[in-house]
């Protein structure tokens, strides 16, 4: 496992649901079990799954991620 994967949380295996946000202003890493708790970091948290949709190997992308991508998609501010 390369470092980078090393450090990215999401690329743990599918049971560790948890979310995961960054603040553009302070760099924070937030994680948390649920969306309200990262409620006040919604826009990081919105642009971190823009991210990870891009994220170039599938094999990395459980699939509550890829749920939670298409709500994202489906919820995003018009």
């Amino acid at each position: 496992m390369s470092t980078t994967l090393a450090h990215n949380p999401v690329c743990k295996p599918a049971h560790y649901q948890f979310y995961f946000g960054v603040s553009r202003r302070t760099a924070t890493r937030y994680y948390a079990t649920d969306k309200a708790a990262l409620g006040r970091c919604r826009l990081t948290y919105m642009d971190f799954f823009r991210r990870y949709e891009a994220f170039p190997d599938p094999q990395f992308r459980p699939k509550w991620i890829e749920t939670e991508c298409a709500k994202m998609r489906q919820n995003a501010p018009k």
